[in-house]
């Protein structure tokens, strides 16, 4: 029988997720944990709105899946959003997908995107804009990447190795973790990412206690071995006994993608966040990593590490008939209505909600002297 269905992942049938695995493990695009089977099964137990819309062939088999987080108006959001940093319609490329039927017998209405990954170009008809996801793949050895890094920029490696020696002079003698498991640091590095967050203006996306718990049950995840490992994966740096960075994400089979990178605040000068990713590097055969995938933004730090740059799609997609919300202006009210749907894509609850507007109104003013004094000190320089 053909046709389209969408479940909650605890009704998923195990045929179906077989199906959906295998799609990602033959399908290079979709091999990312964030679209597999698993990481939808952990966003389930913390996210009540998480859905799967399934196309069927003729014989009752799902050729597509198309995993995201559905708001009572008919807005999909990527699944377990903000976290989701990956998202697209499962299948393989010569597979005929009915994206406008799939989406309607999930109720969807709207799809915003930011991180779409579309082989097949389903989406081409949206609303988009392109956007640089940045990976470190490994193809001939941790150690042959290094030196490759090293011949490209020699006085950023000096540089690197001045402030590592440094740090061991004034600190302690630098080592790396490559699977810490201590939920203490887990908690340490979430609290000097919120206090980033908060002292920058962005909004606080790891309030929620969702997603505290959701990032411990990860930790505690450990599915599988080799191609199909699957769970939380925590890398650490210290200087003696003290923390000095950290990156927390999740990782299957060969691949680790880290949603947070936290630094110790007391330490920015000397730069553990570069010593944190040439250790990353060379503790990846370890632990059986391939692909580091450090996602979209923040490209002055990404691309110098990186060998590998993926294009993905940020836009929306609209059902005919449909209307763009107000978040797609580019005015001042479209800045704020984009603030408020990133709180509202986070926060599950109402009150939940006015508590992350009302902070959306302090972050923007937080975020306006920021830019002020930033402009203030380019003058005065």
């Amino acid at each position: 029988m053909s046709g389209f269905e969408t479940v909650k992942l605890e009704r998923l049938g195990a045929a179906d997720a077989a199906d959906w695995a295998a799609l990602c493990r033959t399908v290079p695009e979709f091999g990312t944990p964030l679209l597999s089977p698993e990481f939808a099964r952990i966003v389930s137990q913390f996210r009540p709105d998480t859905r799967v819309a399934l196309q069927r062939d003729g014989h009752g088999r799902a050729i597509a899946f198309f995993p995201h987080s559905l708001r009572p108006d008919g807005l999909a959001r990527p699944l377990g959003a903000p976290f989701g940093d990956y998202q697209g319609v499962i299948a393989a490329p010569c597979t005929p997908v009915d994206l406008p039927g799939l989406m309607a017998s999930a109720g969807i209405r709207r799809f915003a995107y930011g991180g779409l990954l579309d082989p097949a170009n389903r989406f081409a008809a949206s609303q988009m804009c392109h956007d640089t996801s940045y990976r470190i793949v490994l193809e001939n050895g941790a150690a042959t990447y290094l030196d490759a890094l090293q011949a490209e920029n020699p006085k950023r490696h000096k540089n690197w190795r001045r402030l590592q020696n440094k740090t061991e002079r004034e600190v302690g003698a630098i080592s790396f973790n490559p699977d810490q498991r201590d939920s203490a640091i887990l908690d340490m590095l979430l609290g000097w990412k919120a206090d980033q967050m908060v002292r920058t203006g962005i909004t606080n996306v790891l309030a929620p206690a969702w997603v505290r718990s959701m990032m411990h049950a990860l930790l505690e995840t450990r599915q599988g071995t080799g191609p199909d490992a699957f769970g939380g994966l925590m890398m650490t740096l210290h200087a003696g006994d003290t923390l000095l960075a950290g990156h927390f994400g999740v990782r299957l089979g060969g691949t680790f993608h880290p949603w947070m990178a936290a630094i110790n605040p007391d330490f920015h000068a000397q730069s553990p966040g570069q010593t944190y990713l040439f250790k990353a590097i060379s503790a990846m055969e370890e632990v059986g990593l391939t692909t580091y995938d450090l996602g979209l933004g923040h490209s002055h730090y990404k691309a110098p590490f990186c060998n590998v740059e993926v294009r993905v799609g940020s836009g929306l997609w609209l059902a005919q008939g449909a209307r763009a919300p107000m978040s797609t202006r580019s005015d001042l009210m479209g800045r704020l209505a984009r603030r408020i749907d990133h709180v509202a894509s986070v926060e599950l609850d109402m009150a939940g909600r006015l508590r992350g507007v009302a902070q959306a109104f302090v972050s923007a003013g937080t975020r306006m002297r920021s830019r002020g004094q930033d402009q203030a000190n380019e003058i005065g320089a």
